[in-house]
């Protein structure tokens, strides 16, 4: 039904991607989760360190009442916001995944969330929650984008933040090299 869906999105029925882009969405959600709606913040940060999915300092840097703060943040409906090309380019890079089985662990909004909670882990603890809702008010609105690294990583164990970098060189052959 996705797949139907998103086949009848042209220039002259555009609309029809947010069509898929809901059946998308839907269908990701009974993936991760095994029904629509989300669990509770806490309970799938503690569950998805457990499975070595997320950084364990995500629990350590937070306290379990900083965890339910943070989920009154959570809009869960601001996923109904993205086309059908913005949900399939989630699912494809920046989700929370097993590549091989396709299993997926988490959607957007928990993405978001704990971009910003890790970015502002160590904050002042008096101020970091604010920053931590702003922040994610900000990219889940579409108002700032993130880098490919950040999206993807910055929540894992890996702990990616690096992107594309500019490094100047000469224009030699032996100039090139000595900067890759």
């Amino acid at each position: 039904i996705i797949k139907a869906a998103a086949d009848l999105i042209t220039k002259d029925a555009p609309d029809y991607q947010y069509l898929a882009a809901r059946l998308a969405v839907f269908h990701l959600r009974k993936k991760a989760y095994g029904h629509f709606d989300p669990p509770r913040l806490y309970d799938h940060v503690k569950k998805l360190v457990r499975m070595g999915k997320y950084d364990e300092a995500l629990m350590t840097d937070y306290s379990r009442e900083e965890w339910d703060e943070m989920d009154s943040f959570l809009d869960h409906w601001r996923d109904m916001n993205f086309s059908y090309a913005a949900v399939k380019q989630l699912e494809g890079k920046y989700l929370v995944q097993n590549r091989v089985t396709g299993e997926i662990y988490e959607s957007a909004q928990f993405l978001y969330l704990l971009v910003a909670a890790c970015l502002f882990s160590q904050y002042p603890q008096e101020t970091r929650l604010d920053f931590v809702r702003r922040f994610y008010d900000a990219t889940s609105t579409f108002k700032i984008s993130l880098p490919t690294p950040i999206m993807s990583g910055v929540r894992t164990p890996t702990r990616q933040f690096s992107s594309c970098v500019l490094i100047e060189c000469g224009d030699s052959l032996d100039s090139i090299n000595a900067t890759a």
